[in-house]
């Protein structure tokens, strides 16, 4: 099998299937946004986006959405907080 430019993997609680997916030609990328429940309104809370560029190097670009993110150590990591 080709090895695709990106590969997605993750699970969630009380699902038996994985999500497992990646784009199928050369130039593809992807974008995914992760949503988060803040006192009863839907927000985006992450974006995460892959693309090619035009000299053939892979970007994966991680960024907080529509929420100030808290710092999580020195390592780059953030968590955004919400109240259900």
């Amino acid at each position: 099998m080709a090895m695709r430019n990106f590969w997605i993997t993750g699970s969630v609680a009380g699902r038996k299937t994985k999500i497992a997916t990646g784009p199928q030609g050369s130039g593809g990328g992807f974008s995914l946004t992760v949503y988060q429940n803040d006192g009863g309104k839907s927000i985006a809370a992450v974006r995460v986006r892959g693309w090619v560029m035009e000299n053939g190097e892979l970007v994966v670009e991680a960024y907080p959405a529509d929420i100030t993110p808290k710092a999580v150590g020195g390592d780059g990591a953030f968590q955004t907080v919400t109240q259900r």
